[in-house]
């Protein structure tokens, strides 16, 4: 009896008489491998085949019925050649079936997978192509290097940037650069030597490697403590009262002050005064000659009136004894004359001891008094005038 839906057919109509569900062995189509295990036992046979369309598209054969509750034993069709082995897809290869992955650079692959397939999409524009939250953009774009890229290109990847002469290099700032570069740009520096911390804020600790201490103020000048230091010192009060500026044991007194000349003035040096006796001390002169040699020269003689001049001659022996003689002098001075010069007057007991004498001399020609010398004992003697000059 046909199967509800099946059977015959009236007039051109078609004439179907059963399902192949409904037979004993024979051939059985299938949508998987599933629906082909659960051919009930009663309807298969040995030697029946089945084509599974889900599998895909492989042929079946029956070799072994199985029990009750089983599905039995198929095995793949091979048309005369063994099943292939392995795993991976089916192509035939000189007319066999064999597993083999399919080879991209042969001609085993033709034309351009469609981007609804998996291939690659065609894009717009150009540039790069980005990914946004996982979905590739179709519109090309540029890379913004402010936001999508990190890290630092290796410098072997850095292209040398053109200077203005068109070839590559490094820039030379002494010739390609000019002006000052902007406070904001420049990179502060740290200072050394007499200074601290950076360009940006120096703070001088030094003048010239003299550390200088203390507070400054209105006319305060840097006094030298040490080769290193400097303190900051308040300037000196000026003076009171009238005078000189007066020193005492290295500190300068308060008040002004009149030259003392007992305490003040060292009457060794101090250059002949004709107002009151003042002395002069001469080169020394080391002589064992008779002749008479100069020792010292006096003032010119003043014009008019009446002097006494006074000297004495420093002896030395060769010992290094000191011993002095004193010399006496009047002239008179009469209108450009020079008249009524006495001397010397040395003390006997010197001259003969040391066998040297000393003697004043006028100089008519420079209108000097002159002071001579002499040593006739043959050992040299040394001798070093004082002159005095008293005008009355």
């Amino acid at each position: 009896m046909p199967a509800p839906g099946y059977g015959l057919t009236v007039a051109t109509g078609e004439f179907p008489l059963l399902q192949d569900l409904d037979l004993l062995g024979g051939f059985r189509t299938v949508s998987s491998v599933s629906e082909r295990n659960a051919i009930p036992f009663l309807n298969r046979k040995l030697g029946m085949w089945c084509w599974v369309k889900g599998d895909p598209g492989i042929l079946y054969e029956l070799t072994s019925l199985g029990t009750s509750g089983t599905s039995g034993t198929w095995t793949q069709v091979s048309f005369g050649s063994s099943a292939p082995s392995g795993t991976g897809p089916v192509k035939v290869s000189s007319g066999v079936y064999v597993v083999a992955a399919i080879d991209l650079a042969s001609s085993e692959v033709t034309g351009i997978l469609p981007s609804s397939k998996g291939g690659l999409p065609t894009f717009s524009s150009t540039g790069l192509v980005k990914v946004v939250s996982g979905v590739v953009q179709l519109a090309a774009a540029a890379v913004n290097l402010a936001t999508e890229v990190t890290g630092t290109l290796p410098a072997a990847n850095v292209a040398t940037l053109p200077i203005d002469t068109k070839t590559s290099g490094s820039l030379d700032v002494a010739t390609r650069a000019t002006g000052v570069l902007p406070a904001a740009n420049q990179a502060a520096q740290s200072i050394a030597g007499d200074g601290t911390g950076t360009t940006a804020a120096l703070v001088v600790t030094k003048v010239n490697g003299i550390s200088i201490t203390g507070t400054p103020g209105v006319g305060y000048t840097p006094v030298g403590t040490s080769t290193t230091a400097a303190v900051w010192t308040a300037p000196a009060a000026t003076p009171t009262g009238t005078g000189f500026t007066h020193y005492t044991s290295g500190t300068r007194d308060a008040a002004a002050k009149l030259v003392d000349l007992a305490a003040d003035i060292d009457t060794a040096t101090v250059l002949p005064d004709v107002n009151g006796g003042g002395k002069v001390r001469f080169a020394s002169v080391t002589t064992s000659s008779s002749t008479p040699q100069l020792l010292a020269s006096s003032a010119a003689i003043p014009s008019g009136g009446s002097a006494y001049v006074f000297a004495s001659v420093l002896f030395h022996d060769a010992s290094g004894v000191p011993y002095t003689m004193d010399i006496t002098g009047l002239y008179q001075n009469n209108g450009g004359t020079i008249t009524n010069v006495y001397g010397p007057n040395p003390s006997t007991q010197l001259g003969t001891l040391l066998n040297c004498a000393a003697s004043l001399v006028v100089n008519t020609t420079t209108k000097k008094i002159e002071l001579y010398g002499t040593n006739t004992g043959g050992t040299a003697v040394t001798m070093v005038p004082d002159l005095f000059a008293k005008v009355g």
